[in-house]
């Protein structure tokens, strides 16, 4: 239904410039998420566009995975977190051994909202609650984890020695804490998240603040990649108040192995595409142009850059 609506609201416009690639493989995530959703119309959008590439959306395990995975060739755009970008950037954390990855920006899509959803009768009310509990922590190579292993130790918790870690991607997560066999997950993902609509929807869950932590977040990692956001009364069943995360910005990211132009006309159909992408995506909505060229953790692709400098840094 996705690809027939953009398919149907989308003209194809002319050719980049420049020979296109044959295929591009956007490297995405789990199925429950938010980024593969997101990542199949991107796929349309471009391929209705450049119907001269094939584009495929491919599931991962989120951001880490991704960047490894355009690091060695197996996708060439991908959906991340800017907190691991900023990791591969510099080649520490996740990407020690692979050093640092030749990496760039085209935009920053939407905010991420750091979830930590416990039983609405657990008694868990803050992080330091989770001392002695079983957590799903994310799947492993994803940028949840990464930003779990944050929060935790921000809140004054040894991730390896306070709590038991279970490497659990969204969908066995929520399995795992309806059967009682986790007492606790964390998710980071755009709201509504539909593996926790569909959780909500079975099962009493409460979602814990966290939001506090931002600032220590900031002074340790950078005033660029995380801010405190609401989730919305509401934003989910049994959400009764506001509640206070940690947001992350998600950044559509390019290999240094697409050309400039074809890039630039990839930025330009993205914008382009705005308005219906976000009749059917409703974080597509946040997608709006940067201020300045130094508003992500890595460079903007020339190609991205040759746009804004065209239209929007004039």
């Amino acid at each position: 239904m996705l690809a027939a609506g953009l398919v149907g609201l989308l003209a194809a416009s002319g050719a980049c410039g420049g020979r296109a690639p044959d295929a591009v493989f956007i490297g995405t995530g789990p199925t429950a998420g938010v980024y593969y959703p997101y990542g199949q119309a991107l796929a349309t959008i471009f391929g209705t566009n450049l119907p001269q590439t094939a584009f495929s959306a491919i599931e991962t395990s989120a951001s880490v995975d991704n960047l490894k995975l355009l690091h060695n060739g197996g996708v060439d755009l991908a959906l991340t977190l800017a907190d691991t970008l900023a990791e591969a950037r510099a080649g520490t954390g996740s990407f020690a051994e692979t050093g640092p990855i030749a990496v760039y920006s085209i935009a920053t899509l939407y905010t991420n909202y750091t979830h930590l959803i416990v039983p609405a009768e657990s008694g868990i009310t803050q992080v330091t609650d989770l001392r002695g509990r079983r957590v799903a922590t994310g799947a492993a190579g994803s940028g949840t984890e990464v930003l779990a292993m944050r929060i935790l130790t921000a809140a004054g918790l040894d991730p390896d020695a306070d709590l038991t870690r279970v490497a659990l991607n969204l969908g066995p997560a929520t399995t795992a804490l309806r059967a009682g066999t986790i007492d606790a997950l964390f998710w980071s993902g755009g709201i509504p998240t539909p593996g926790v609509q569909a959780l909500a929807g079975e099962f009493d869950i409460t979602l814990v603040p966290h939001g506090v932590l931002s600032e220590a977040l900031q002074n340790r990692y950078g005033p660029q990649l995380y801010r405190t956001h609401d989730v919305l009364a509401n934003a989910y069943r049994g959400v009764r108040q506001d509640v206070p995360v940690v947001g992350v910005p998600n950044i559509l990211v390019a290999s240094d192995r697409l050309p400039p132009a074809f890039v630039q006309r990839l930025t330009e159909i993205l914008f382009g595409a705005n308005e219906t992408l976000s009749l059917l995506l409703p974080e597509a909505r946040a997608l709006a142009w940067p201020a300045h060229p130094n508003t992500t953790p890595a460079p903007f692709h020339p190609g991205a850059l040759r746009y804004y400098e065209a239209q929007v840094w004039r």
